[in-house]
């Protein structure tokens, strides 16, 4: 099954990709803390990545930070 794309991820520059993947890899290894540090950097790069702030999102609703999930939903 492909992944799902936002439109606005075609556009991503390579640091905040980068970050992402980081992110991503280091969640993929249960080390939130960095994941989520480095989803943060991705979208602070690039406030418009609509598929890192929903990661981020879900590693912070997991983690029991309910109110920044939401701001990362939103």
């Amino acid at each position: 099954e492909a992944p799902s794309l936002s439109a606005t991820d075609s556009a991503v520059p390579k640091n905040a990709r980068s970050n992402f993947d980081k992110g991503l890899d280091a969640a993929a290894r249960a080390k939130w803390p960095d994941a989520i540090d480095s989803l943060q950097k991705a979208v602070g790069a690039y406030p418009k990545y609509a598929s890192a702030w929903l990661s981020l999102g879900q590693l912070q609703s997991g983690s029991g930070n309910l109110a920044a999930a939401l701001q990362s939903y939103t």
